[in-house]
């Protein structure tokens, strides 16, 4: 009978923001990647690879490695002498992962493949990812508990229980099976952060908050507990212990788009705009197609610029604001003030040939005007 092995011989998975191969990647990572490496070197494991002998499908590598590299923040992984490498090396790979299947002919086989394996507990768990994400919550919840059901032991079914749950807004339901997961896994930060998540959407902050110190204690360089207790305590009214929750989520990294574009507004907030920059340039990485995080990324490089800008740095400047401008292309401001940029770095050539674009697109445009006479008054202009 077609059970395990025909499931995934036939069927191309995918995962939004799963915690569960996450998990199963960072367990098995460590013995597929070297201790000490290059990019270069030929025996580092492709991640199309690696999801090979995992027995995963290229179809659910992007989204699942941003979990696998938030992962990368605990142990084992943190006490690596190339771990940073490592890092790097993921991140790379993950987006060069190729997209070419559909999850809806994933769901016919994995339907077929539950059929001939109706008591494979990993085999359900993956099935209910499937219904999740082509919206049959009532459905990946049933796969979910049949999962739990069969291995009741299992940290990672628990977890996707709670995924599930925290998809329908049952908050309550999905705090206990988190709390339940972590039983299961006392070194697993993972439950606790998403039992946190949970209790804040229960407006229970002291709970949460709680709950992003446990995983604290055990993994102190969880950059995402550090940004939701820092949320907590800004909400409560403490914003220098804030800030200082904020602080030490910028030295640990994160790797999931919208906690990047969470620290980044906190970084605008507080005027710090190269960390803005970086945390939504980061986002952008994770997240391409996502037009509200360009739009902000190119407003952060739009004011980084500007305090360059004025600090007498043009040409750092002049790289900001042409950023922002490629980010931004509809944004005269943004145009108009790398051409000033170049101006003033005086690369004048350049400089005329975007005021002159600022001109087509605006013709009233004093200020760009000005320059043009500027530039058009000099008796030579300078190679």
């Amino acid at each position: 009978m077609p059970g395990w092995d025909f499931f995934y011989e036939h069927v191309h998975l995918t995962f939004e923001g799963n915690c569960l191969l996450a998990r199963i990647f960072a367990e098995k990572i460590e013995k597929l990647l070297p201790q000490s490496a290059t990019d270069s070197r030929a025996d580092w494991p492709t991640v199309p690879e690696c999801a090979r002998r995992l027995g995963r499908s290229d179809r659910d590598l992007r989204s699942a490695l941003a979990e696998i590299l938030g992962r990368l923040t605990d142990p084992p992984f943190i006490t690596q002498i190339n771990h940073d490498e490592q890092v790097r090396f993921l991140a790379k790979r993950a987006g060069e992962a190729p997209l070419t299947v559909a999850v809806a002919g994933a769901l016919q086989i994995a339907q077929a493949a539950v059929k001939a394996a109706p008591d494979d507990a990993r085999l359900y768990q993956q099935f209910s990812n499937l219904e999740e994400a082509v919206g049959h919550q009532a459905e990946a919840e049933a796969a979910a508990r049949r999962a739990v059901d069969l291995l009741p032991s299992s940290a990672e079914a628990w977890s996707q229980l709670g995924s599930i749950f925290v998809q329908q807004k049952k908050y309550e339901d999905a705090a206990n099976t988190y709390q339940q997961a972590f039983k299961l896994n006392e070194q697993d930060v993972w439950p606790l952060q998403n039992r946190a998540v949970a209790l804040t959407k229960l407006g229970r902050n002291s709970d949460a908050a709680k709950e992003y110190k446990r995983a604290l204690a055990i993994t102190p360089r969880f950059g995402l507990a550090w940004l939701g207790l820092g949320q907590l305590l800004e909400q409560k009214g403490d914003q220098d212990a804030a800030a200082d929750c904020y602080k030490k989520a910028l030295q640990n990294r994160i790797h999931r788009a919208p906690e990047l574009a969470t620290l980044a507004r906190f970084c605008m907030s507080r005027k710090w705009f190269d960390a803005a920059t970086t945390n939504f340039d980061e986002a952008i990485k994770l997240d391409p197609t996502n037009p509200s995080l360009v739009q902000e990324a190119g407003e952060a490089h739009f004011f980084l610029g500007r305090e360059l800008g004025n600090s007498g740095h043009a040409d750092q400047a002049a790289r900001e604001f042409r950023e922002a401008a490629r980010l931004m292309p509809e944004v005269i401001e943004a145009r108009l003030n790398l051409a000033i940029a170049l101006f003033k770095g005086k690369q004048w050539d350049e400089s005329q040939q975007i005021f002159q674009q600022v001109i087509s697109r605006c013709p009233t445009n004093a200020l760009a005007q000005h320059y043009l006479d500027l530039l058009g008054n000099r008796a030579v202009t300078p190679p």
